[in-house]
């Protein structure tokens, strides 16, 4: 495995946060595209394996897998950066909606845009969700993990389905896995686990000052999607509404109106959906409110995360854990898979979106080109389209 630079991450996320529509699971597809298969400077297993124990955690997926592979790989600052990176766009794109708010009329060129991108997204978490499969599925028993896991998300589409088959799977790993060679040397392992946790509680005692200064609006805003960050399960689609409870209906920060376009806004805009919170910090107190609402819902979360994954990683060379992990990785690549279904449902297909998915499976397929340029040709298309 190479050893990464800090602009590295900076660089890689940044382009990866300026093209990742389509929700966690495509992140994580372009994360697995940019940084394991053309970079090669982590492996699949690690990305599949954070993916897996982060989404049984609070707050936002996406964002905490981010936080530990960055994390994984140059520790805190490296984690700091990539969540950053990945943000940055979107957050930039926050601030010019929410300041240009009352201009906003329609979003008749987004849909096109949108119908444009959703195409490509399928093409690519397609090809990603093939390659794992072949790469990570060797026995009949993941196999059935695999279509059980897809089923249960297609039918249920709850958290606790994922759970249950997460379970199933570990269990399943545990009687029937076999266990094989280490595959690259992780840096976490070389890390004193009494390291991550005084640097953990240092964070959290920078939290504790931070909300120890605010007062008025600030503090209730910092509090607030602190609060929401910690203590939810089960991503962005469950978050949604407590945050809806929160800013709406508990304290009346913005209207039902404001609410339903600022989801709709992240909806749109590439990274997290909860980049919705951005917006309704800029809404309530500019751009103080929009640091305090960002960090509130993304950090709190990734810094537990990379605690969590920081002390599976010291005991994952452990056999037992091994042949664990057999079971858990098909019920990753499952939900992976399950973004298609999701991302299908709101495409409607015609012969535009059918070529766009087809040219882009072939092009995904057959060049290396960067997925970026995809996303603004295909815009561009779906743009051109709309009108």
């Amino acid at each position: 495995m190479k050893r990464v630079t800090i602009f590295y991450l900076f660089k890689s996320f940044l382009q990866i946060g300026m093209s990742s529509f389509g929700g966690h699971a495509a992140l994580i597809a372009m994360v697995k595209d940019k940084l394991s298969s053309k970079d090669q400077i982590i492996s699949e297993e690690v990305i599949l394996d954070t993916f897996a124990i982060t989404s049984l955690l609070p707050g936002p997926v996406a964002v905490n897998c981010i936080a530990y592979i960055g994390f994984y790989l140059r520790g805190w600052g490296g984690a700091l950066v990539s969540i950053f990176a990945v943000l940055l766009p979107a957050i930039l794109l926050m601030i010019l909606f929410a300041h240009f708010y009352q201009d906003l009329q329609t979003f008749n060129a987004t849909k096109g845009i949108l119908a444009g991108i959703i195409p490509l997204l399928i093409a690519m978490i397609s090809i990603t969700s093939w390659q794992l499969f072949q790469k990570q599925i060797n026995y009949f028993w993941q196999m059935i993990l695999f279509g059980l896991t897809l089923a249960c998300s297609i039918y249920f589409q709850s958290f606790y389905s994922f759970l249950a088959c997460l379970i199933i799977g570990a269990l399943t790993g545990y009687f029937f896995g076999v266990a094989e060679k280490d595959k690259e040397m992780e840096f976490i392992a070389t890390t004193k686990p009494m390291k991550i946790f005084a640097m953990a509680l240092a964070w959290m005692g920078l939290f504790l000052l931070t909300a120890y200064g605010l007062n008025g609006i600030n503090l209730h805003i910092f509090q607030a999607f602190s609060q929401i960050s910690l203590t939810l399960f089960g991503g962005a689609y469950v978050l949604i509404p407590i945050l809806h409870d929160v800013a709406v209906l508990k304290n009346s920060w913005i209207s039902e109106q404001v609410f339903l376009e600022a989801i709709a806004l992240g909806q749109i805009t590439p990274g997290p959906i909860l980049v919705s919170a951005s917006f309704i910090g800029y809404y309530l107190n500019g751009l103080t409110g929009t640091a305090l609402a960002t960090i509130g819902i993304f950090l709190p979360s990734a810094i537990l995360t990379i605690l969590i994954n920081s002390v599976f990683a010291s005991i994952k060379n452990n056999q037992k854990i091994k042949v664990i992990l057999q079971g858990i990785r098909p019920v990753s690549i499952a939900l992976i898979t399950y973004a298609i279904v999701v991302l299908a449902k709101t495409a409607q297909f015609n012969l535009f979106n059918l070529g766009i998915l087809t040219g882009s499976l072939l092009i995904l397929a057959l060049t290396k080109i960067h997925f970026f340029w995809l996303v603004i040709a295909t815009a561009f298309l779906g743009f051109i389209w709309q009108i």
